[in-house]
């Protein structure tokens, strides 16, 4: 679950770099089913859908993604922070960045959970990495996904925290 997660942000990110802008609308991941997250999305973003239902977010100048996707599975058994770390790791290991190299506190849509942090190379580039996980029930974890270039600009960076903002739990 966790590598074709991964691969389809790494995907996703190239398909988001001819996406075309899309307006202001309400979207929704998972498109039906709960527990979802929803997105106002903000001007000046386009978005996408991938092939597994990962709503995939790019800014203007493509320097900032972001993806959203619900995890599945039992989370009874271990500890949630040991489930939390052990997805985390996958996602890194998955996704080819290097393990995480710390965590804190962190939350999603209002829920209280985990961010890690790492850094992704490809084709020479280094990427900023972040992942966001929370628990929202006994078997879905939120999660947030957002790779950064380290020149991305300013405006870029006070976008994402913008477009962060209005993800919720969907109602």
């Amino acid at each position: 679950m966790v590598r074709w997660l991964w691969l389809s942000l790494l995907l996703g990110v190239g398909l988001l770099l001819g996406s075309a802008p899309s307006h202001a609308q309400t979207l929704r991941i998972p498109k039906v089913g709960d527990p979802a997250l929803s997105v106002n999305m903000p001007a000046g973003w386009s978005s996408n859908y991938d092939q597994y239902g990962n709503l995939q977010f790019s800014s203007s100048d493509r320097s900032v993604n972001l993806q959203l996707s619900i995890l599945t599975g039992s989370l009874a058994g271990a500890p949630i922070l040991d489930t939390l770390n052990a997805t985390a790791a996958s996602i890194f290991k998955a996704s080819g960045a290097q393990p995480y190299s710390k965590s804190e506190p962190g939350a999603l849509a209002g829920q209280l959970g985990v961010t890690y942090y790492s850094t992704l190379t490809t084709d020479n580039v280094t990427l900023n990495m972040k992942v966001v996980l929370a628990e929202l029930d006994s078997s879905h974890v939120a999660c947030m996904t957002i790779i950064t270039r380290q020149e991305a600009a300013l405006a870029q960076l006070l976008a994402l925290n913008k477009l962060i903002g209005v993800v919720q739990l969907a109602k």
